[in-house]
C-alpha cells in the first residue's frame, strides 16, 4: 500500500504525522529503522517499509524525481486502518486504462491521509 498525506494540498512527509516505530525498512540499506515522530497510529499492523517518502533509490522514476509517500506491506494482516479520527471517503480512479483504488480520510485542517493500491 502507497499512503501519504497532504496539508492544504501539499504533500507532507507522513513519517512526521506517524507515531515513532521500529520497522524493517527496505531502502538504501535494508535493516530494522525507528520511523516516525507524531502522534497517529499506523495505518497497517506489522508493516514493512518498501520505500521511504522523498528521494529515494527508485524515485528517479517519479516526476520530480521524489516518492510521494510511504509504501508498506504487512504479510499477515491485510488490514487497513485509520491512523487518526476523520471522514472516509473511497473512490476508483482511471489511471492509464486500469482502475486505480483508494481511500482518503479528511482529518480536518486541511489534512488528508491518501491509501493506493488497495482493494
Amino acid at each position: 500500500m502507497h499512503f501519504e498525506v497532504r496539508k492544504n494540498g501539499a504533500l507532507v512527509n507522513a513519517e512526521s504525522y506517524l507515531k515513532s516505530k521500529s520497522l524493517t525498512v527496505y531502502h538504501y540499506s535494508s535493516g530494522v529503522t525507528k520511523i516516525g515522530s507524531g502522534s497517529w497510529g499506523w495505518p497497517m499492523a506489522n508493516p514493512a517499509i518498501t520505500q521511504r517518502f522523498g528521494k529515494t533509490p527508485w524515485s528517479w522514476r517519479y516526476p520530480g524525481g521524489s516518492h510521494t509517500g510511504i509504501d508498506m506491506v504487512d504479510n499477515t494482516n491485510y488490514k487497513i486502518y485509520a491512523p487518526d479520527d476523520g471522514i472516509y471517503v473511497r473512490s476508483v480512479q482511471n489511471c492509464y486504462g486500469v482502475g486505480l483504488n483508494y481511500a482518503a480520510i479528511d482529518h480536518g485542517d486541511g489534512i488528508i491521509s491518501y491509501y493506493l493500491h488497495i482493494r
